[in-house]
């Protein structure tokens, strides 16, 4: 079976766009092996959905030896959170992932000759729009009523994973707290100064659903 792709993002439907982003799937020696990551990123870091049920956000060892073990706490490893596949919402159906994109991040200037995504309708002003990867058996039927489909890949194992998008109020959170930001190897704050840069927040929701937080990152002079 080919790998499969899906590319998303979330659009004002005019000339800006928040990070778009790449759902691939692929057969495995356990099942299907499915890899979410953010196009921005250069390929740097990536959250993966593996058929024994071993699931992690992680940045790739290229990356990792590179940019990141030497400004690392000692100890860190190239894992940024690890997790089992979590228990379904309703027979065949998981909550594989989520991700929040505020009505604040859609500020990227859409570019000429930018590779084709499908484009998911921004949240009105005070909004954000919940992007929702599902895993669902083939034996069931979805109902996707007030939702936006953004598309499904079929799964080596006859599953079907499907990005679906909805508008609403930001949900609840867990927040760390007060974090010490650190530098990537090579980059300074020179770097950081751009109406542009992202910061990719990994939490999860009061469900326990594991999720990325989009905002438009702003450093301190």
């Amino acid at each position: 079976m080919a790998n499969q792709v899906l590319r998303f993002g979330v659009t004002d439907g005019k000339d800006k766009r928040a990070a778009t982003w790449n759902l691939t799937a692929r057969k495995g020696v356990n099942g299907p092996e499915i890899y979410l990551s953010c196009r921005e990123l250069g390929g740097t870091m990536h959250t993966s959905f593996h058929g024994s049920g071993s699931w992690h956000s992680a940045y790739t060892r290229e990356a990792f030896e590179k940019h990141i073990k030497e400004v690392a706490p000692e100890g860190t490893d190239r894992f940024i959170e690890k997790w089992p596949r979590p228990t379904e919402i309703k027979p065949g159906v998981t909550v594989a992932y989520k991700i929040l994109t505020p009505w604040t991040t859609v500020t990227t200037p859409r570019q000429e000759g930018e590779r084709a995504f499908v484009e998911i309708p921004a949240a009105a002003e005070g909004n954000v729009i919940e992007t929702t990867i599902l895993l669902i058996d083939p034996k069931v039927q979805v109902d996707t009523t007030g939702v936006y489909v953004a598309g499904a890949l079929p799964l080596s194992n006859s599953d079907t994973a499907m990005v679906i998008s909805a508008e609403g109020p930001m949900p609840k959170i867990k927040t760390p707290g007060k974090v010490t930001g650190r530098l990537a190897k090579g980059v300074t704050k020179e770097d950081l100064k751009s109406e542009n840069i992202r910061a990719l927040v990994f939490s999860d929701d009061d469900k326990g659903n594991r999720l990325i937080v989009e905002y438009v990152a702003k450093s301190e002079e």
